[in-house]
């Protein structure tokens, strides 16, 4: 039977069981579903669409049914079930078989004569079409989960900036008059970041649909409708993940001019003096990737046209909780920022890992420092420091140290370390050696809320072999405090 006889001839509707969807013979020999007839059966009377004879009917029930065709169409679907796998590449030119396997070593699907013939496991590898398929939709799931993440980092970000920015308005508006023009600039900006809100739920909304689409591919077809789909969307969300990200600087900017922090002038070089030490050191503030940071302190004397603040009135006053970030490098090469949440429940070390962070301890340190990869469960999960000469003379492991001065720890042997759980979770922890055990105490101070691509690098860097190579170190360039809020007395 011709495939074009198996289907109706008016809608083109393949015909099935159901009372409608039947073939029914007119007495001109052609054959139309029950749908059809019933629109064409009009007081008594049907015209064949096709040879256009008029037969008259009293109704549906009394135009017969070819039980000829229902039976060929039976079979058919009967044999196509038994015949055929349910999962195949079409059929082999050459064999007439099914293509159920993938060959990885020449990129092409094949059937099990093609396999023992020209692709020998001697010389191909070789994987069932269904494992090949799943493997696909697994990297298609990966990479929309990957934007997924991106998305609500970015969105994270804009959150963790709006208290700032809801203070600044707030400042701006008691000033209305001498600062007018600031202010309707700044309702602009902050008109983008309420939209921006509603556009990252959509592309969110966006992505979760596409997984769940993803997650349900049952078919090579489905697999690359889905891919086109991502890859079309992926232009859009880093487009706007980027503009984001620089409309958040620039802000973060402008708030350093307008007079937002106490005792500014308006210059963009704002430093923070720590009080505390006999000899002075400064911190840097600045608006970097989104986030307006309070760099390490150091010994220097900024010029004389920069604005300062003490130190007080900015950790005093920081919003809960804190933030810091530590920027990566391979030596020259840098890997980018990571962003830490700190764990006030463990006050005393958390505080102290801040002290390290914004560089308000004392005492110098010799030696070189980096991040190297221990074995400690799987491979990438343990980063820890390297080792440094403390005040006292003696190695330790080291601890959060970079181009600032570090003190000596209040306990002795005194480590840091990041546990990284392969995209799940990050904590940053500080560890203490016990006596002379090799046992390890390790409170956690906080969670890496930002930055797991640059643990990544860190990770695959760590990998090349060791022996104290430049390519296989990583280290601590820059530190410092993520300023959230700062609340005015």
């Amino acid at each position: 039977w011709p495939q074009m006889d198996l289907s109706c001839k008016i809608c083109f509707e393949s015909y099935t069981g159901s009372e409608l969807s039947r073939p029914r013979s007119l007495f001109c020999g052609h054959t139309l579903c029950g749908e059809c007839a019933t629109k064409l059966l009009v007081n008594g009377e049907l015209r064949c669409p096709l040879c256009q004879q008029n037969h008259k009917y009293q109704s549906l029930n009394k135009i017969i049914i070819n039980h000829e065709l229902e039976d060929v169409i039976e079979m058919l679907a009967s044999k196509s079930t038994e015949s055929g796998p349910k999962l195949h590449y079409g059929k082999c030119e050459q064999h007439g078989a099914y293509k159920v396997h993938h060959c990885l070593t020449h990129e092409v699907f094949i059937c099990s004569d093609c396999a023992l013939a020209y692709h020998l496991e001697n010389y191909c590898c070789r994987v069932p079409i269904e494992a090949f398929l799943n493997n696909r939709k697994d990297e298609l799931c990966k990479k929309i989960e990957t934007r997924m993440s991106s998305l609500q980092e970015i969105d994270g970000q804009v959150k963790l900036h709006d208290p700032l920015s809801k203070m600044t308005e707030d400042q701006i508006k008691t000033q209305i008059n001498k600062l007018q023009s600031d202010l309707k600039t700044h309702q602009q900006q902050m008109n983008f970041f309420q939209n921006s809100t509603s556009e990252y739920t959509e592309l969110f909304n966006e992505c979760e649909n596409r997984l769940r689409q993803a997650q349900n591919i049952t078919t090579f077809r489905e697999l690359e409708k889905e891919t086109k789909l991502v890859k079309s969307s992926d232009n859009k969300t880093q487009e706007w993940t980027k503009l984001v990200k620089d409309k958040l600087t620039q802000h973060l900017g402008e708030i350093l001019t307008s007079g937002t922090l106490e005792r500014l002038v308006a210059s963009r070089d704002v430093c923070a003096i720590h009080t505390h030490n006999k000899q002075q050191k400064f911190g840097r503030i600045f608006a970097r990737d989104g986030y307006l940071i309070l760099q390490d302190f150091r010994n220097f004397k900024p010029p004389s046209c920069t604005a300062v603040i003490n130190l007080r009135d900015v950790i005093g006053h920081l919003s809960s909780p804190r933030h810091i970030y530590l920027s990566l490098s391979n030596w020259d090469n840098p890997l980018g920022m990571i962003i830490i949440k700190v764990n006030e429940k463990a006050p005393r070390r958390a505080q102290q890992l801040i002290d390290l962070c914004v560089g308000q301890t004392g005492a110098k340190y010799s030696g070189s420092t980096g991040i190297s990869v221990c074995r400690k469960g799987k491979t990438g999960e343990h980063i820890s420091f390297t080792y440094y000469l403390n005040s006292n003379g003696r190695y330790s492991y080291a601890k959060l140290v970079s181009d600032i001065e570090v003190t000596e720890p209040v306990l002795h042997n005194q480590g840091t370390c990041i546990f990284n759980q392969r995209g799940e979770q990050a904590g940053f922890s500080i560890f203490t050696k016990r006596d002379h055990l090799d046992t390890w105490d390790g409170p956690v101070l906080g969670e890496v809320i930002s930055g797991f691509p640059v643990l990544e690098k860190v990770i695959e860097i760590n990998l090349i072999p060791k022996g104290w190579c430049k390519k296989s170190h990583v280290t601590i360039s820059e530190s410092g405090l993520i300023i959230a809020a700062i609340c005015h007395k």
